[in-house]
Formats: C-alpha cells, structure tokens, sequence
C-alpha cells in the first residue's frame, strides 16, 4: 500500500482516501442501457458506530438467521417440506430467477450451502435495527469495508489506539479456512464471470488476499462427476535466458555485427540485415503462447522501482498485470518507434505480452532478482499455470505513462541525492545539489516540482547538462 501523509481524520482526508481508492482500481461496475460503466466506490468518512451491547445481541440473532437460511436451502433442494407445509408458497421458489433446478437433490460438501452471507442492516428512527435484506452470492461486498478501513487506518491510526474497534482484518484467514473445510481434495478457487462484471474488483482482491486461484467459467470442465480446473500444465513453458548473449562480453546493449537495438526490429526479417533476421527466427520461436514476459532492460543508468509495463493495443486487460504483485503496472500508449517492440508485436500475434523492469539492469543484484522472479511466479501461481506458495506482493497501481514527470538537471557536475525511490515528496521539498566538480561549491539545488512518488533516480556521481535525474509519479 502506498505510503501517504494524512492530516490525521478520515474527514479531513476523505478527499485523499478517495484518490487511493481510484488509484487501486476500488470499483464497481454496473449495465445502463446495455453499455458497461465502473464506477469509483464511494467512500464515506463518518462511520456508522454500532456498540459492542448492541452488536452482541444482534450476533446471535444474525447467526440464527444465517443457519435458518441455510436450512431453508437445504430444504428446497431436497424435501421441500416448507413447501409441503404451506409455510411458503410453490410459485415463489420454483419460478424464482435465483432457483437453480439442475441443483435438486444435491447435497454439497458439509451440507453448506451458503459459504459467505451479506445480511444488510439499518437503524430505524426508533433505534432499532432491522434487516433491510440477505445477500447469499458468493462473495458479497467484503472487499469494500476491508480496503476502506485499512485506508482508514493509514489516515487516522490513533483512531483505533484509542478506541475498541473490533478488527476485520483476520477476514481472509476466516474465508481461507471456510474454503479449506469444505474442501473436497482440490484446489480453492473464486469464481468471476471476468473483468467487465460489477463485481469484478471483490473476486480479484479476495483471490488474491486468501491465495485462491481466481477462474471463470471457461476454465472449469466436468468430467465423470468431477469438477476440473483446466491449468496449463500440459502446455510449455520456455525460458530464454538472453537473446543478445553477446553483450554480456563487451558490455554492449545494442547488437555487435550492426549496432542496432534486436528490441527494435521484431517481428523481424527473414531477409533482412543480421539482426532483422535474428529477430524473425526468435519471434517464430516464441510465438502461440498465451502469456508472455519480457525481462527487459532499464534504458536509463539509475535505480527504479519494479514495475510491469504493458503496451496499450486493446488485446490485454490492465487488471491482468495485478497478478504479478509488483507495486507499480504501467500502460503506454504505443508510439510508431513501439511498434517494433516485442511487447506491442507479441500481441497483435495473440499472446498476452509483459515487460517487467527490475532494478539493476548491468550490475548484480540479488534482491532484485529475486523480487523479478517472485513476480513471475506469483502471476504463474494465479493463473493456474503452476501450483506453488509464493508471497502475495503488492496491491498493484495502474497509472498511465503520463503522470510521470521528469526532472532534469539544469547543469553538469557532480549530483549529491538526499531522496531515495520510494519516497514520498511534496512540491519543494529538495531532492539534489549539483556540485562543480572543479570549485568544490554547490552550483544548483533541484526541487520538487510537484507532490508524489519518486520512482527513478540517477544514481551516477557525475551527472551531464539536461540529464534526467529524476522521474516523479504525480499524486
């Protein structure tokens, strides 16, 4: 979660609260007229207080009532004795949108049937509290209250140093393990119909928080009564250490026979100069995957934050880049010199393409390199492809190319960084000086030109005229 500086209240930072809920994809979506809209999920910085007398009762209450919906459902699709009884009407079960007739006579694991239950409450004039309705769908909106009150506190901790509120924060391990109890030998998964449905944002962040594999339709199949998750296990997974290995001798990034960038020349050229057709015979290679990941090299000499950059060209879902758990995911719209990328050409050729940027492109970096192939792994792991436990990483943030602003140096000499990537940074606030190298004296001071995170910084002690020095991700 991205470290901000709050005045100390919700109220007074409801404004700010709101932008991270943007930022991290916090939304909901819904149909009007057959169009698709998300909307940003409001947040409301007055919290509705319920005393621990008065929620103790409610509890039990609302237990009794999550066991009798279930017994009711339990009923329906078996006996049917309420129905027999008169107690409930015939049409209004069997002609319910909501019954799902292939379901009679089926008793699921444990003989629960609703795993999760979303009871909504309100507070009448008179002071007492009612239920306004039941929600039995799978999830139900625990991912807005869990995010909103971990923003909450961020924004006022001493709210909740100094106040018994009860915590929420255990809610995954709770879900996890009601999975794992129902659990017949496979694998937990949460079903989404995709990205374009109104609740895509809770099926994603559950997935991700109780280490579920998040599925849709297409990806389950029955086969002699069982239940299966088609994985990629059958298919193949290449791993090409470097296509220029040349360069590792001379410490070249361009090709040595011509000079030229192979980034550049895709999809090749069977005919065309050396590196135009070792561009070809490595893209017919690689080509016919589903997923594809570029460990791509940092053109600028300084460190950075770990990112995954995506190529805007309609064929890949932003959301698809949460999956790699990095702090950072970046969409470009492509300009005409991108479109000899392998990013771009991987896929208009129907393979879902990634660039992932780790610190330290020419020099050893072990954590780095660690970081890059967790990233991997975990995008792996929630994909289905392999079945392993790795570290949830990051609530990831898309942002576009745009909000990154750069700071150049006005002269040449010697820089002294006083900010690290990662910082935060207000506008003013001093990032540098410019020492001449031959008086010894501070000859520029560089300062923030604007609020945000400092995402690339030269970390060279001799710095050039016009020199990026600084790259900044505006809040």
């Amino acid at each position: 979660m991205e470290l901000m500086k709050f005045s100390g209240t919700p109220v007074a930072d409801s404004a700010a609260i709101n932008e991270l809920l943007a930022r991290y994809g916090v939304k909901f979506g819904i149909y009007k007229n057959g169009v698709f809209k998300e909307q940003l999920f409001p947040f409301d910085a007055i919290p509705r207080v319920i005393s621990t007398k008065d929620f103790s009762s409610m509890e039990k209450g609302l237990i009794q009532r999550v066991d009798a919906l279930n017994l009711f459902l339990k009923d329906i699709y078996s006996e049917g004795k309420i129905i027999k009884d008169g107690v409930i009407p015939e049409d209004f079960v069997y002609i319910s949108k909501g019954y799902l007739a292939p379901c009679s006579g089926i008793t699921p694991p444990k003989g629960i049937y609703s795993h999760i239950s979303g009871i909504d409450l309100v507070q009448a004039k008179d002071g007492e509290w009612y239920i306004l309705e039941d929600n039995l769908r799978i999830p139900s909106g625990a991912s807005y209250p869990l995010i909103a009150r971990e923003l909450c506190r961020m924004a006022s901790p001493t709210a909740f140093e100094n106040n018994r509120v009860t915590d929420n924060r255990n809610y995954a391990a709770l879900l996890h393990s009601t999975m794992d109890y129902v659990n017949c030998g496979g694998i937990n998964v949460i079903l989404t119909p995709g990205r374009y449905n109104a609740a895509y944002f809770e099926h994603s962040y559950l997935a991700e928080k109780t280490g579920a594999v998040l599925v849709q339709n297409t990806n389950l199949f029955v086969e002699d009564n069982i239940l299966y998750m088609k994985d990629y296990q059958g298919g193949k997974t290449r791993v090409i250490p470097c296509v220029n290995y040349y360069s590792m001798n001379i410490g070249k990034r361009f090709w040595t026979m011509d000079n030229t960038d192979i980034n550049r020349m895709f999809p090749g050229y069977d005919s065309g100069e050396t590196t135009q057709r070792i561009a070809d015979g490595v893209f017919k290679e690689i080509q016919g995957y589903i997923y594809g990941v570029q460990l791509a090299s940092f053109y600028q000499q300084g460190d950075f934050l770990p990112l995954v950059k995506l190529m805007e060209t309609g064929f890949t879902h932003h959301s698809d880049m949460t999956d790699f758990g990095l702090p950072y995911a970046f969409v470009r719209t492509p300009r005409p010199y991108d479109t000899t990328t392998l990013n771009y050409n991987w896929q208009i050729w129907n393979t879902k393409a990634f660039s992932l940027y780790t610190n330290a492109t020419d020099n050893i970096d072990e954590s780095s390199a660690k970081a890059a192939v967790d990233a991997i792994i975990r995008f792996m792991v929630r994909r289905g492809i392999i079945r392993t436990r790795v570290s949830s990483g990051y609530v990831t943030e898309i942002i576009s190319e745009d909000r990154l602003l750069q700071v150049h140096s006005p002269v040449s000499g010697i820089c002294r960084s006083y900010v690290e990537t990662g910082d935060e940074v207000r506008c003013g606030d001093l990032l540098c000086e410019i020492t001449d190298p031959l008086e010894g004296n501070v000859i520029s001071k560089i300062f923030a030109p604007v609020s945000g995170t400092v995402f690339f910084r030269y970390n060279r002690p001799l710095e050039f005229e016009k020199s990026v020095l600084f790259k900044i991700i505006r809040l």
